[in-house]
């Protein structure tokens, strides 16, 4: 959630004000406002905002705590589990390898060009 997502919904959607949050959060307007214009705010932060608010972290996604998430996937020990098709993760990883690729035909192309030099 980016921080201008994150205003959105605590003054538009939820009605917080900024004074409100800072008072609970014990947090500067200046902190606030940096937080309002990150790109992506961490996610212990938005489990501190939903905390003093009595709430779960799936409050900032529409969800609470009793509604049932379909298609859930847990991941546990500090690893990221990914479910469905067209995921933001395997765009990325797809991208990735092909750099990768990449770089490897350019490192084969830089080694031919050392080799020739030397003889």
């Amino acid at each position: 959630m980016s921080g201008l997502e994150l205003k959105q919904f605590l003054l538009a959607e939820q009605g917080i004000k900024p004074v409100d949050i800072c008072t609970k959060l014990n947090m500067s307007f200046q902190t606030l406002n940096a937080l309002y214009r990150a790109q992506d705010v961490k996610s212990g932060t938005l489990e501190k905002i939903a905390q003093v608010y009595g709430k779960d972290i799936r409050w900032f996604y529409g969800l609470d705590k009793e509604q049932p998430v379909e298609n859930q996937t847990l991941a546990k020990d500090n690893s990221i589990a990914v479910t469905g098709d067209g995921n933001s993760i395997t765009t990325l990883s797809e991208k990735f390898i092909k750099l990768l690729e990449e770089k490897d035909k350019q490192i084969a192309a830089l080694l031919d060009m050392v080799a020739n030099k030397k003889d």
